[in-house]
């Protein structure tokens, strides 16, 4: 649960645009699961990401 002063600080940066932004492709709620699971899950979504990130770079020297 967030105070009062982290829910609005949370509605300033998304007025602000930082939902908008590239590192707020991903949203782990960290209240579903265990630590493992949790864990598991980020690593996975974060790996997609990359790949994504990785197969539309035309710049790269990706494997």
């Amino acid at each position: 649960m967030f105070t009062d002063r982290e829910q609005d600080r949370i509605r300033i940066m998304i007025a602000e645009g930082y939902s908008a932004r590239s590192f707020g492709d991903l949203i782990v709620d960290t209240d579903r699961a265990d630590f493992v699971e949790t864990s598991a899950l980020l690593e996975h979504e974060v790996r997609q990401i990359i790949d994504q990130t990785t197969l539309k770079c035309t710049h790269c020297s990706a494997p």
